[in-house]
């Protein structure tokens, strides 16, 4: 009895080492391939890199003209008066959306006011 369960334990161990065998096999082939990405990869962000240098060394004398240029034609008020009725929007959505946030204190009246005002503005 004792050899069958001998033999039994070697078989179910060596099963066992055979996996592990395959999976690093499997490891190595993966590897490999790893390498060359690696590579690639090293290789990409290089080529990212001098690119990203050479858009700084080509935009680098055109940033004074933009600036100049959007204050001669008073941009940055443009924008700020764009962001402010943004803004005033914004805070007006939540206004009317606020009985609907949980937690809020409203009544079924609020909440339906809000959500049809939502739903005309929405």
């Amino acid at each position: 009895m004792e050899v069958f369960g001998g033999t039994a334990s070697a078989i179910a161990i060596y099963n066992q080492l055979d996996k592990c065998i395959r999976g690093l096999l499997r490891l190595y082939k993966t590897f490999q391939f790893a390498e060359q990405e690696i590579g690639q990869l090293i290789d990409e962000v290089s080529a990212c890199l001098s690119l990203s240098e050479m858009f700084n060394d080509v935009t680098r004398p055109l940033t004074g003209r933009v600036i100049n240029l959007a204050i001669e034609k008073k941009l940055d008020k443009t924008l700020e008066s764009q962001a402010t009725s943004a803004r005033e929007q914004i805070r007006h959505i939540i206004k009317k959306l606020k009985p609907l946030m949980k937690g809020g204190i409203s009544n079924s009246f609020d909440k339906f006011l809000a959500k049809n005002a939502f739903e005309e503005n929405g």
